[in-house]
């Protein structure tokens, strides 16, 4: 409830990352235990070890992201009704195209060293997706709805949805944000999602089956259908039908809800951790932590020594679980907290790390109330963030470029950074005023006009200002 009153003032991310937490690490294990998965080791081995860790967590994160944005939502309005600029769109719509077109030229190659950089450069595209929904700029439905598209193909063709499925409910915040749904309309839409995210789960597995071991066909409703680039989002939507009626045909028994509770139960992995650490592996003391943020913030020529992405190293060490060779799993920060700083230390860890998560929040948000094309960009620095799966470095390292690419990108593109600046269509009659001398430079008339007005408006007002200054000058030689 919460969420859907807030969602007109601000933004929901924060209430995303403690939905997504609670799931992951609370409803999820919770759920697990009453229907437990067909293998064992998928299980939290010991419930009250865990949920007498877990629960003060989420409480800790819930009140980190609380303290961080006090006061946030209370701030004056964006003004979002605004018509957006036609100069801000054109860089926004630069964004979109040009990441679109690097994401399918180059998301079937092997990149190496530089497939995050531009994995990010891609990413772009969403950032001029939703700032064009922010500012109601012509055609940006029918934009959004073709990135989802495209996003639900890549999904369907790799097997892998988390991506898509953070990418969508992004879309669905700001558009919430725009739109100032009505209460239950709000929750009804949230009940869809969460819905379409359980019967993704169920259908995702008879997607992967033909993606990842052959066969390009999938049995739907009987009929084999076979599969290509072309087609993935109509039989990715046919496989979520024929989970839908799979679920109201009663076709989900107790081993169905088991694998479906496993999907969003990340608290087993925590578990491990639990009674691994410091049973059979000692405490880090912040070792992780501070390796975590050197990787961050140096780049590896000032710091050759760096590690990489912790998932896998830390399954190995501190949950005595090695993953398969092709699988991306890690502990999460819940996890990593606790294995550096033990329950009490990881308890007031997990609300320290929601809160400087808060913090960056607040520090974009405050700006937002120039221009709210600074959502989109927030959105787009956070998106590996409020992943709950995602250890401290891998998220670290991934704001941190995220934010470096987006600054290059809004200092190539002026436009967009006088957008930002809540300067949009002044540029002009800056320029005017420095020729006009100081009565325009007053701001007399350019300075009262209101950015929504557009710039071509600002350089007849400023040409008008000049002229009129002109003519009072002759008269009074002239006297």
């Amino acid at each position: 409830m919460h969420m859907a009153s807030t969602s007109s003032v601000m933004p929901p991310l924060p209430h995303i990352a403690i939905l997504v937490c609670v799931l992951q690490y609370g409803l999820g294990p919770w759920a697990a235990h009453y229907y437990p998965a067909a293998n064992p080791e998928y299980a939290v081995s010991n419930p009250e070890r865990y949920f007498a860790y877990a629960v003060p967590a989420l409480v800790a994160i819930a009140f980190g992201w609380f303290l961080g944005c006090i006061g946030l939502y209370s701030r004056p309005q964006p003004q979002y009704l605004l018509k957006g600029h036609s100069l801000a769109e054109r860089d926004l719509n630069r964004l979109l195209w040009g990441g679109l077109a690097l994401h399918l030229i180059l998301r079937s190659r092997e990149l190496g060293g530089l497939g995050v950089l531009f994995l990010l450069l891609a990413n772009l595209r969403f950032v001029g997706a939703m700032g064009l929904m922010l500012l109601r700029a012509p055609g940006w439905k029918w934009k959004a709805m073709l990135l989802l598209i495209l996003e639900l193909s890549a999904s369907v063709g790799s097997g892998l949805f988390h991506d898509m499925i953070l990418w969508a409910m992004s879309f669905f915040a700001l558009y919430a944000f725009t739109r100032r749904i009505s209460r239950p309309a709000y929750l009804m839409w949230l009940a869809l999602i969460a819905l379409s995210v359980f019967l993704l789960n169920d259908a995702k597995w008879q997607i992967r089956q033909s993606t990842w071991f052959g066969g390009g066909a999938i049995n739907v409703f009987g009929s084999e259908v076979p599969m290509n680039r072309w087609n993935r989002p109509f039989v990715g939507g046919l496989c979520l039908a024929q989970s839908a009626t799979k679920l109201l045909s009663g076709g989900f028994g107790e081993d169905s809800l088991g694998d479906a509770c496993m999907r969003f139960n990340q608290g087993w992995i925590v578990d491990r951790v639990l009674q691994h650490v410091p049973a059979n592996e000692p405490y880090a003391r912040g070792e992780t932590v501070l390796s975590s943020l050197k990787a961050a913030l140096l780049p590896r020529i000032l710091a050759p020594d760096k590690r990489g992405a912790g998932g896998r190293e830390f399954m190995t060490r501190f949950a005595d679980y090695t993953p398969f060779e092709d699988t991306s799993m890690s502990i999460g920060f819940v996890g990593e907290i606790y294995a550096n700083f033990g329950r009490t230390g990881g308890i007031l860890g997990c609300g320290v790390y929601a809160l400087l998560l808060a913090l960056g929040f607040r520090l974009l948000g405050l700006r937002a109330r120039k221009s709210v094309v600074w959502w989109s960009l927030v959105f787009y620095i956070a998106h590996l963030a409020i992943k709950a799966e995602t250890d401290i470095g891998t998220a670290m390292n991934y704001v941190v470029k995220a934010a470096v690419v987006a600054l290059a990108a809004v200092y190539c593109l002026p436009h967009l950074r006088y957008e930002l600046l809540g300067r949009a269509g002044q540029e002009p009659g800056k320029l005017l005023k420095r020729r006009a001398g100081p009565r325009l430079q007053s701001g007399s008339v350019a300075a009262d006009v209101p950015s929504s007005e557009g710039s071509e408006r600002v350089v007849l007002r400023s040409k008008l200002e000049k002229l009129s200054g002109a003519t009072t000058a002759h008269v009074d030689t002239r006297l």
